[in-house]
């Protein structure tokens, strides 16, 4: 059974425990991503089964430090808003990394949505300026 999930990987411990506290309010599930997940598919750390993985996985670089990142799991997106008003009205530091696991980037590790992710913010960027 699929639950609604908020994966997370975060390295400030008060942010931490605001969030888990604002999922458990909400009804939410949590999981950690750690630092040796970052070659795992989204699929397999949301505990999807049946999501075709990708054959080239890409690799992390030596020295890679993974960034602050949420990732929504079985989300509506009413549940998104809810959380993301309540993130805010929390006064929770913000993450500048976020996504929803979607069909597109199901089979994807999380260091191919980060560099994803940091590829879309900069193209953003750029555009306003």
């Amino acid at each position: 059974m699929n639950h609604m999930k908020v994966m997370y990987y975060l390295k400030d411990t008060k942010k931490e425990k605001q969030i888990l506290k604002l999922c458990s309010q909400l009804g939410i599930h949590t999981r950690k991503i750690k630092e040796k997940d970052v070659n795992v598919s989204l699929s397999t750390l949301a505990g999807i089964s049946g999501a075709v993985s990708m054959n080239q996985v890409e690799k992390t670089p030596k020295g890679y430090e993974m960034p602050e990142l949420l990732i929504f799991v079985g989300m509506t997106e009413e549940k998104l808003d809810e959380f993301l008003t309540e993130y805010k009205k929390q006064g929770i530091e913000p993450i500048s990394l976020k996504a929803m696991v979607t069909p597109h980037n199901i089979s994807w590790s999380v260091y191919q949505l980060v560099a994803e992710l940091i590829k879309e913010r900069a193209s953003i960027f750029m555009g306003k300026q």
